[in-house]
């Protein structure tokens, strides 16, 4: 089966860099397969395994090269832009339906807390 996926702004705003599954990508094939799948962004592919066969052997699935150009871009902190993609080869067994509205990605970034200088604390007692 094949699924065109739209990478919005909001993706990559939103998205982290070297993640496997919170990257732009992840974010943007998250609507399409997050309830028949376990998916992974590695490199050139999508890892895929049904959810309902925790059991079954993983599926790579390819990215088209702009995907791949596009990933090795995001991640190294170069400047990317708004694209869609179609991906084919998502088995038709255990793909879900076609959803008209799908449920918004809601994985908010993980806030960033600065460990404290141990320097700072440092008591010399004589």
């Amino acid at each position: 089966m094949k699924i065109t996926v739209h990478v919005t702004s909001n993706h990559i705003k939103q998205g982290r860099r070297e993640s496997c599954s919170l990257c732009p990508i992840g974010r943007a094939i998250t609507p399409h397969l997050y309830r028949s799948f376990f998916y992974s962004v590695v490199g050139d592919r999508v890892i895929l395994r049904g959810l309902d066969e925790p059991n079954a052997p993983m599926k790579g699935v390819p990215f088209p090269p702009a995907v791949v150009q596009f990933i090795e871009t995001f991640d190294a902190g170069g400047d990317v832009a708004p694209f869609s993609f179609d991906l084919d080869g998502i088995p038709d067994a255990i793909f879900p339906l076609e959803v008209e509205d799908p449920l918004p990605v809601a994985v908010a970034p993980a806030p960033v807390v600065e460990a404290p200088d141990p320097m700072e604390e440092l008591v010399i007692l004589f």
